[in-house]
């Protein structure tokens, strides 16, 4: 009997632990050369419309990526919404250089806030396309691209 309870407790307790991070994705670049037409592409299909997300976007690159910024065009769809499409520029580097974001080796992460406190409007699809931006292409060094969605929370890292 008492292993009975042992096993219903350590189910109950992995039920009731659930990761923070409901999505979590990373498309590689090829080579590390990103073109305009490769376009990193996500699909969140499990959408709770009552919780509020924070949805973050991750760049890695090496230490000789040229630029001190990045351009991105964002493109998002989700059936019975309109499509939206937005450029940002991600600062990767400060003016004296520096490389921002977390150090590995030779690779540089950055992660961006893209929206804060999002609910979707309905449990259809979500899709997400980051595409590259810059004059130059393709634009060499990049190791991969990535979306990271979580429940919000006031402390949502």
């Amino acid at each position: 009997m008492q292993k009975f309870i042992f096993l219903i407790s350590i189910c109950l307790i992995s039920l009731s632990c659930k990761l923070s991070t409901d999505f979590n994705e990373t498309v590689v670049i090829p080579d590390r050369e990103w073109e305009y037409s490769n376009r990193a592409e996500f699909v969140i299909d499990e959408i709770d419309t009552v919780s509020s997300y924070d949805l973050y976007l991750r760049i890695r690159h090496d230490k000789k990526y040229e630029f001190s910024n990045l351009f991105l065009k964002v493109y998002e769809h989700q059936e019975n919404s309109i499509d939206t499409h937005q450029r940002i520029e991600l600062t990767l580097a400060e003016a004296d250089g520096k490389w921002r974001g977390e150090n590995a080796g030779n690779l540089y992460m950055h992660e961006y806030l893209l929206k804060e406190n999002y609910k979707f409007s309905d449990t259809s699809s979500y899709r997400i396309q980051i595409e590259q931006n810059m004059r130059q292409n393709p634009i060499l060094h990049i190791a991969d691209v990535g979306v990271r969605l979580v429940k919000h929370t006031k402390n949502t890292p």
